[in-house]
């Protein structure tokens, strides 16, 4: 991170910046994630045939998706954190096989 680089200076080296964010952010990224991963995909809920509140015998049975979950999955930022992690990891490869 920018905080932990001021002052460093090696010789032949450049620094870049990536955007990655702190290691605390990434555990909490991937925690979202697997929360959300082990949260159940589908609730069942039984609705009424009558309105008036009676169950007259049956039930229609209605799947429905958990509220907000692909919100959840882009709030994680993981997806985010994988491709900018790849992204740096090809990018020190292409660097490493030029300096050679």
């Amino acid at each position: 991170s920018r905080e932990y680089s001021e002052g460093y200076h090696a010789p032949n080296c450049r620094l870049v910046f990536m955007n990655l964010e702190d290691v605390s952010s990434i555990r909490t990224s991937w925690q979202k994630f697997v929360e959300l991963l082990n949260s159940p995909p589908a609730r069942i809920i039984q609705i009424p045939v009558n309105n008036t509140g009676h169950n007259p015998g049956h039930n229609t049975v209605t799947p429905s998706e958990p509220p907000s979950w692909t919100y959840r999955l882009d709030e994680s930022k993981w997806f985010s954190n994988i491709q900018t992690v790849l992204a740096t990891a090809v990018k020190v490869a292409e660097l490493i096989k030029i300096n050679k």
